[in-house]
């Protein structure tokens, strides 16, 4: 089967909308390829963007009937020869899940030639029920604490909030409005008492599914009452879209585990180029 590969664009885009979701953005420094044989027939797609001075694959996906062909493969090899004309010698990644019922990518990239593939952290699944299992969640809940959503505070505010996370806790947003376009604004909630903040979650829509992409506070009550009204909005707005939670180093996997005992998980990897 000969396969060819195409630049994907505003124009052609659309052809390959059951291979590549129409909520990746376009970004200026993102680079996406689709893959079809010679009669038309949509076999895949792969998409990778430049952050923080690495190339990381965001996306790649083959049709059932087109997996054991050589496309996957062919497609990596393609962004391999886009990102060498460059010049540019930054790291390639890629991270992906790994569960019972789906583990292809993780055959795919052990097969791969130079690669190294480890285990990065877990995926939480957050649900309302889980929420429920903490104690001290159904202690609160008759007395619920108020909150806010932290979008509607003044902008000066914001920027304090932003600042102090990224002196405290380093987490740094670069650019403000490419971040807030990210985020959910209904479900970046904040909880202050006597003008002081206690604590704040931020989450952010990512393709199909909501990201809660931080949380802040060493005041659990707080954080669950956040998580609470988060979820009851992202039900009522998003009723098909999974809530997620990346347990990306040791203290948010002791946070999530706290918050999050019965959640189920997944185990995310990460091959590296």
């Amino acid at each position: 089967m000969e396969i060819l590969y195409v630049l994907l664009n505003k124009t052609n885009r659309a052809d390959f909308k059951n291979v590549y979701p129409s909520v990746i953005p376009e970004e200026g420094n993102r680079i996406s390829l689709g893959a079809y044989r010679e009669d038309g027939a949509v076999l895949g797609a792969v998409s990778y963007a430049l952050t923080n001075y690495q190339y990381d694959i965001d996306w790649l996906y083959v049709t059932p009937g087109a997996r054991r062909c050589g496309v996957a493969r062919g497609l990596i090899q393609q962004i391999m020869k886009i990102i060498s004309k460059t010049g540019e010698r930054y790291p390639i990644s890629a991270r992906f899940a790994v569960s019972e019922e789906e583990h292809s990518l993780h055959r795919f990239f052990l097969a791969l030639p130079d690669v190294e593939l480890d285990h990065s952290h877990e995926r939480y699944f957050v649900t309302a029920e889980d929420l429920r299992s903490v104690t001290m969640f159904q202690r609160k809940a008759e007395n619920k604490l108020k909150t806010r959503a932290f979008f509607d505070e003044p902008f000066d505010w914001q920027e304090r909030t932003l600042a102090l996370l990224e002196r405290t806790q380093e987490f740094s947003v670069m650019d403000y409005e490419a971040w807030k376009k990210d985020c959910v604004p209904e479900l970046c909630k904040c909880l202050m008492v006597q003008k002081n903040l206690v604590s704040l979650i931020f989450v952010q829509k990512e393709k199909n599914d909501l990201s809660l992409s931080w949380l802040y506070g060493n005041y659990p009550p707080g954080l669950i009452t956040l998580l609470g009204d988060a979820l009851a909005e992202a039900n009522r707005l998003y009723p098909k879209a999974a809530l997620t939670f990346e347990a990306i180093n040791e203290n948010s996997e002791q946070l999530a585990k706290r918050l999050f005992p019965n959640a189920r998980t997944t185990p995310i990897y990460e091959a590296w180029f």
